[in-house]
């Protein structure tokens, strides 16, 4: 299994394998991390995600405690 983090201004694709959805959390963390900390000093500002019930409510609440915009996309897009 795998989550997908797409850079909107770049186009830029990261990919981290993890073995159970409760894992996505950690595992965007660990981008924003990466993100954050290099010398360019990117901000996340929003976050999409699909409509995923098993890490929704985390990531929602992670994004609101930490200022980003947190959205849905529409099912079957």
């Amino acid at each position: 299994m795998f989550i997908s983090f797409l850079d909107s201004s770049t186009r830029y694709l990261d990919i981290k394998l993890i073995k159970h959805k409760s894992e996505a959390l950690t595992a965007f963390k660990e981008y924003k991390a990466l993100k954050e900390n290099n010398p360019n000093k990117i901000r996340i500002k929003e976050v999409f995600s699909d409509s995923a019930k098993e890490y929704i409510y985390s990531l929602k609440n992670y994004c609101l405690e930490n200022g980003i915009i947190y959205s849905n996309t529409p099912p079957y897009l």
